[in-house]
């Protein structure tokens, strides 16, 4: 067997899936490829934090890519995405649930998405939450109740995953990024936030797509950890 007949018999085991892009994923694909696998890293380390919880909750999971990764790297029987953009929640409960189905139907039954706003949703004893690029969009009146919200809706000793750009970073952000992150988080504001609802708090940090365990005032994003 040649290589191309090798080759043809590695492209028979595609999934036959057209599946275009959500909105929000055009601009970052065309302007900036990279930024796709700062995403995904984000959720890897988000998937890996919550491997073992049965119950997630993906709060403001945008067009839901990312939550399918809880999918792929959880035990999880129960995901569910949330997000108040009609448009994108839209694409997530149609067009990306559809794929899913088509290509792993065995997991279909999984994953849910829903339109609402967590501060007006009630969401109660998940296992763990996820939440990212989120907290940075939140009225700053707001925070503690978000992340109040956070707390209540875990079980006892359910873990949340907090992951927001640094703000000791924020004057190297993108115009489009300073327009709508009106609630930058620095590592120690995060941590003390957190410190109020949860038990436990560790803090983690990111560079592009590789975590960074250094002086948090390199990070480009925080992640914070908060154990009920």
């Amino acid at each position: 067997m040649d290589a191309r007949e090798k080759w043809r018999g590695v492209r028979a085991t595609d999934t036959p899936v057209s599946l275009r892009f959500s909105p929000n994923l055009v601009d970052r694909f065309l302007g900036d490829p990279k930024r796709l696998s700062f995403l995904f890293g984000r959720y890897a380390f988000a998937a890996k934090m919550l491997a073992d919880c049965e119950t997630i909750l993906d709060v403001g999971c945008g067009a839901g890519e990312g939550t399918l990764t809880f999918l792929q790297d959880t035990r999880a029987h129960d995901i569910l995405g949330l997000d108040f953009d009609e448009t994108l929640i839209r694409y997530a409960s149609e067009d990306l649930t559809a794929a899913v189905l088509h290509a792993r139907w065995q997991d279909a039954e999984r994953i849910e998405f829903k339109h609402a706003d967590f501060l007006e949703y009630s969401a109660r004893g998940f296992g763990g939450i996820s939440c990212m690029d989120v907290i940075e969009h939140i009225d700053p009146a707001r925070s503690n109740n978000f992340i109040g919200r956070l707390s209540e809706s875990v079980t006892s000793h359910g873990i949340v995953v907090v992951g927001t750009p640094n703000g000791h970073a924020a004057h190297l952000g993108s115009e489009h990024s300073k327009l709508g992150h009106i609630n930058n988080f620095t590592p120690q504001r995060l941590r003390d936030d957190l410190r109020k609802y949860f038990s436990a708090v560790f803090m983690f940090g990111m560079n592009d797509a590789t975590l960074n365990v250094g002086h948090d005032h390199l990070w480009h994003y925080v992640i914070g950890i908060g154990v009920k």
